[in-house]
């Protein structure tokens, strides 16, 4: 599989080439650490497993699977510090997992009791369902941060179905403007849930989309 590069001026970050080849050195992280990420990988398959199935039998609510992209979740969350915000969609359940949100946490979420269970001191946002909002969040975290002095980042996770809403190219304009310690992140799996990404807009990417912004 090539990688199809659009933006000349725009350098890819790669952790594997289009073969599954390491590109570059191994991460300074020890065999714990690794072995760590691995169990969260695993304990998120195993927990949208169980989701879908007690969804399937009517004692949960509408879910959205994470599998197939334990991995990012499980990334994205694993450099950040105590002090630092997430703002997920309703995927990113190896997110919170990796942040310390206990598992009946996750389970009274999908049951419809989100506020009372997630520990401000997590700082994680309540898992997100309408499509793409959660990244105006994790803006308004990220400059509220820098207005105070704080030293915190926003981490947003969105899928490529929030890139067609208002909200996502709203948070991407005032992170653009205001120069807000965010990290925007999209979870491109080709589908907004029915609809696959080429039906959504004419760019030739998503990333070609955000050099508009800044």
């Amino acid at each position: 599989m090539a990688i199809q590069q659009i933006d000349p001026g725009m350098v890819p970050y790669q952790i594997l080439d289009p073969e599954g080849k390491l590109v570059g050195d191994m991460p300074d992280l020890s065999a714990e650490r690794l072995l760590s990420l691995y169990r969260f990988m695993q304990q998120g398959r195993a927990f949208s497993n169980k989701i879908i199935s007690l969804q399937r039998q009517g004692r949960a609510t509408t879910f959205g699977s994470l599998i197939g992209q334990e991995a990012t979740a499980v990334g994205l969350a694993a450099p950040l510090q105590p002090q630092d915000w997430l703002a997920t969609s309703y995927r990113e359940l190896a997110s919170l997992m990796v942040r310390g949100l206990p598992l009946p946490g996750l389970i009274y979420a999908f049951r419809g009791f989100i506020p009372e269970h997630f520990p401000a001191e997590m700082h994680c946002l309540p898992i997100q369902i309408v499509i793409g909002t959660q990244m105006l969040h994790a803006v308004g975290l990220a400059m509220a941060a820098k207005i105070s002095g704080d030293t915190a980042v926003a981490v947003g996770v969105c899928g490529d179905g929030a890139t067609s809403e208002g909200d996502f190219n709203e948070a991407l304009n005032f992170a653009g403007v205001f120069q807000a310690p965010v990290v925007l992140v999209v979870q491109n799996n080709g589908w907004a849930i029915s609809v696959p990404r080429n039906k959504q807009s004419a760019a030739p990417t998503l990333a070609a989309r955000g050099a508009g912004f800044g």
